[in-house]
């Protein structure tokens, strides 16, 4: 154990040193997340990430963030984020405020008075119950924050530094690190120290267990930069590791245990402890770490967001931690078992010794100018790399030769023999010759170049990809057209493995020739995803193929295909070569040295997570249930779904379908989790929906039961009711309008009668005696002319009372006419002492307004029998039309008042009632019985100085034009 705590404090002083690093990639503000300065994240059971950061607390779906706040806060910095066994998440800001998230709320357990951010320590049991620990008192709440009970601790050391719950007991930690044990079942507790920990005290510590077991990290001296781990075995603490930092303001912040191995989070990144020297991330603060469910490892930082490593197995070289000077890497050759040798775009040559795990540059000259290295050949003597400048190099020596030949696109060596392909040429030459004469003796084999070529050593062939196609050239250069059929094939890169020749083409795939004959071909149709291919390489059976958008491992014996997972932050359109040493892939990328194991398992292979989170019916939320019953005239059903799949980075969508509508599934992005229902028709239907990720991998299905009611009118009894109902109406109807023939018939009938009680009102004998006695007079006086007169009046008089007394109704102009007829015999009787004015407003068109026949004349007879008959002198009857919205008639005379005229009455003829005043009400009854609209009359006495000066009636009729 000493020995391995020594060798820590060594490593340790090399902890800035060059160290390989995992493809990762970064969640900060830049790209959604809320805040850059995190202090803890933890994951629920279902795959949520929950991050406590100095904005709060945010719940992270892999596509947006939720907050959970709380109108009560008194600080929003919120770390300490635990997890309990009903999966709901706790968390402490530092101004003493426990709270819980239950369902879309924060809600506030419990609030503590301290100046201590860390204070108060607190712990959950499996019952969810909460513990802290304060001035020797050990308090036990429920999950709402009550009181339960307490329990003396009296211990030395009161200042508290951690709470864990282990094995059923409950461990408090004390800042000179003694123990108390306190078993939560017997409510029983003892103390112990180990002598280990004699003298040490600590400001802080982590309390964790790794392998069965607990693990502490304290703070030695700060000042000094000192921390141990204590590995705790039943009351004994053993020296686990120690930690001298080179830096003063370094800090380890935490210890984490990933099942295998235990990290550690600093101010200088976060690395394994049984490999200090390799540190991840180390210019970031990294404050806490989580191994996901999905095998990903999540680290947040107090400055720059998220980090996260999808795959620790896949480590990239760059220049942020290797001695890389260029990231843009153009092509990757293996050289022997245990190095590499890769150019970059800007012509430099590194080499990757993967023993010592370093980089270095090769073949430096300071004098000559490279630019993007296309090839590197190498044998025993010579290693020839084009970069621009054709430069050969003794291998010995490392003396390097410069060729008066430029921009060799391709080449290979062949023992002596060097091919080259030149943008103008292919030719062959000497390679012990170019060295010496540094000219060469070239053969040429075309008088055109190319994009590659590959020497097939078994047959003694060399495959040329020309831009009009594939060729081969014999030994004595004759050349050959290499076709599929009859079609050209058209290539970009080739190699040869196995005495097989490989050739990836622009648009057909990639095909395999055994002699120049076609042994494989892959393309869309089988086994490729996309037919054009950026780069390829073969190792043993696989094929390795890396088009636009995908990195495949194909077995081309058994047709077994390996789809790389894109999301692992390796973008398939930076890859430029690949290559194979010992073990493990590597691939030149613009973006630095990536490399994996060959057997890393590359499929995602997680199934997501699936819940149905709420469901909306016309916009208004329903409790959760598994089952909803829903009224026949439903609108708007909206069905929220949630998945976890953090590893597909949102690369899955969801499946769903409403069995007894339709059977068939029906996609949708992950983006959009919510389907929608505009209506469900009545029967019973079961809603399914699942999660299905980049691999075609799906969750389990949930099920939602919907029972949407039959609407009563398609019920069998409806039916019946119907069929009663019908019966009954048309029943009902005949017998309604054989009443309402009958009402009518008896209507018109009561009409005529009225019409004709009218007529009797209006030509009563009283008048036409007063009639006729004034034309006797006149012709007795010998007044031929106005005897004439008032006889043509008369005569005309009767016939238009019986023409009208024919009609249910006439214009105004006629009834006007009758009055003026009626009101000139009036006046013969009276003589001058009788004047009457007809007044029609200017908007009426009398020839277009017709009114009920004769409705009028008994008011105006009324007017001059009981009103003007008994005046002396001065006798006035004014008949006004006027029209607002109805036909108005307002009757106005200046006689005696109907009070005056009672009386005359009474005198006269005790018990007599006008005929003509009941014969018009009765008939304006039987006219709004029989109409829609309403016919009335209104009597108004007229006085002046409480003396009667007349009587108006206004009469509104309603308009019906012809």
């Amino acid at each position: 154990m000493m020995k391995h705590f020594l060798v820590v404090i060594l490593l340790l002083s090399f902890l800035y040193s060059f160290a390989q690093h995992p493809v990762y990639y970064q969640i900060s503000n830049e790209n959604g997340l809320p805040t850059n300065e995190v202090y803890k994240i933890v994951q629920d059971g279902f795959g949520y990430i929950w991050i406590g950061c100095d904005a709060g607390i945010y719940r992270y779906d892999g596509f947006t963030y939720k907050q959970y706040s709380n109108s009560k806060q008194n600080a929003r910095s919120t770390s300490f984020l635990q997890i309990d066994s009903k999966q709901r998440l706790w968390a402490k800001n530092f101004f003493g405020q426990i709270y819980r998230v239950d369902g879309d709320s924060l809600k506030i357990i419990k609030q503590f008075e301290t100046a201590n951010p860390s204070y108060p320590q607190f712990v959950l049991d499996e019952k969810c119950n909460l513990w802290t620990y304060n001035k020797n008192r050990l308090i036990e709440y429920n999950e709402n924050g009550d009181s339960l009970t307490s329990y003396d601790i009296i211990n030395p050391c009161e200042e508290i530094i951690a709470l864990k719950f282990f094995h059923g007991t409950l461990y408090l930690l004390f800042r000179d690190l003694s123990i108390v044990k306190f078993d939560i079942r017997t409510k029983q507790h003892e103390h112990f120290k180990s002598n280990q920990a004699d003298g040490v005290t600590t400001q802080s510590c982590t309390l964790i267990e790794h392998q069965n077991h607990l693990y502490l990290l304290v703070e030695l001296e700060r000042l000094e930069n000192k921390y141990r781990i204590y590995k705790m075995d039943e009351n004994n603490f053993d020296k686990f590791y120690d930690f001298e930092l080179p830096k003063k303001n370094d800090r380890i912040y935490s210890i984490f245990s990933d099942g295998k191995d235990l990290w550690t989070t600093s101010s200088f990144g976060v690395f394994k402890i049984s490999n200090p020297k390799n540190i991840y991330f180390n210019s970031e603060k990294i404050s806490s770490m989580l191994l996901d469910q999905e095998g990903e490892f999540w680290f947040s930082s107090l400055q720059s967001g998220l980090f996260v490593i999808p795959q620790i197995e896949v480590i990239k070289y760059n220049s942020a931690n290797s001695t890389l000077t260029d990231n843009n890497l153009t092509c990757i050759k293996a050289i022997d078992k245990n190095h590499l040798q890769i150019g970059s775009y800007q012509g430099v040559v590194f080499e990757f010794d993967r023993s010592a795990n370093t980089i270095h540059e090769k073949y430096k000259n300071e004098t000559e100018h490279f630019i993007s290295v296309k090839a590197i050949e190498k044998n025993e003597k010579y290693t020839i790399v084009s970069r621009g400048r054709f430069n050969i190099i003794e291998n010995t020596t490392g003396k390097q030769f410069f060729p008066c030949i430029s921009n060799i696109r391709d080449m290979k060596l062949v023992g002596d023999t060097l091919y080259l392909l030149h943008s103008t040429f292919i030719a062959k030459s000497s390679l012990s010759e170019t060295v010496k004469t540094l000219k060469g003796k070239y053969t040429y084999y075309n008088k055109t170049g190319g994009r590659a070529i590959e020497y097939d050593k078994e047959n003694k062939i060399m495959y040329a990809l020309l831009s009009d196609g594939v060729y081969c050239f014999n030994s004595n250069g004759k050349k050959e057209e290499i076709l599929d059929g009859k079609e050209k094939i058209v290539g970009v890169s080739v190699c040869d493995k196995n005495d097989i020749v490989w050739i990836a083409t622009v648009s057909k795939g990639i095909y395999a020739f055994e002699n120049k004959k076609i042994k494989y071909h892959f393309s869309i149709a089988n086994l490729l995803k996309e037919n054009t291919v950026r780069t390829f390489n073969v190792d043993g059976n696989y094929l390795w193929v890396c088009t636009e958008n995908y990195l495949q491992r194909i077995n081309f014996l058994t047709d077994g295909v390996g789809l790389f997972n894109t999301t692992q932050s390796i973008n398939p359109k930076d890859i430029n070569s690949i290559e194979f040493l010992g073990d493990s892939v590597y691939l030149a990328t613009k973006k630095g040295l990536v490399t994996f194991p060959k057997n890393m398992n590359w499929e995602n292979r997680v199934i997501p997570s699936i819940r149905i989170k709420d469901v909306f019916i016309n916009n208004k939320l329903v409790p959760k249930s598994y089952q909803f019953e829903l009224p026949y005239n439903n609108k708007n059903i909206k069905i929220n779904v949630a998945s976890i799949a953090l590893k597909s980075k949102g690369n899955y969508n969801y499946k769903y379908r409403l069995i007894g509508l339709d059977s068939n599934w029906i996609s949708i992005d992950a983006s959009s989790p919510s389907v929608l229902f505009s209506t469900i028709p009545p029967g019973i239907f079961v809603f399914q929906v699942c999660s299905v990720n980049e691999q075609g991998l799906s969750s389990n299905i949930k099920s939602l039961f919907i029972f949407v009611e039959t609407p009563f009118w398609q019920r069998w009894w409806f039916y019946v009711l119907i069929v009663i109902i019908t019966f009954f109406f048309v029943a009902l109807f005949y017998n309604t309008r054989i009443r309402y023939i009958r009402k009518k018939a008896d209507l018109k009938n009561k009409l005529v009668a009225s019409q004709l009680t009218a007529l009797k009102s209006q030509m009563n004998p009283h008048f036409m005696f007063n009639a006729l006695n004034s034309i006797q007079d006149l012709v007795l006086n010998h007044d031929i002319k106005n005897s004439n007169l008032y006889i043509s009046k008369f005569s005309t008089l009767m016939r238009k009372v019986l023409d009208a007394s024919g009609t249910a109704e006439i214009t105004l102009q006629n009834e006007v006419e009758i009055l003026e007829l009626y009101l000139s015999l009036e006046k013969l009787r009276f003589g001058d002492e009788f004047q009457f004015k007809l007044i029609i407003d200017k908007e009426i068109d009398s020839d277009y307004i017709h009114i009920p026949s004769m409705i009028l004349q008994p008011f105006v007879e009324n007017a001059i029998k009981h009103g003007l008959l008994h005046k002396k002198k001065n006798k006035l009857l004014t008949i006004e039309f006027s029209l607002n919205s109805i036909l108005i008639c307002t009757i106005t005379d200046n006689g005696i008042g109907r009070k005056h005229s009672e009386e005359i009455k009474k005198r006269q003829n005790a018990g007599h009632t006008s005929f003509a005043t009941l014969a018009t009400e009765e008939r304006i009854d039987l006219l709004n019985s029989n109409s829609d609209q309403q016919y009335s009359f209104e009597t108004i006495d007229l006085f002046e100085e409480e003396q009667a000066t007349g009587t108006k009636v206004i009469i509104t009729i309603p308009l019906r034009n012809s």
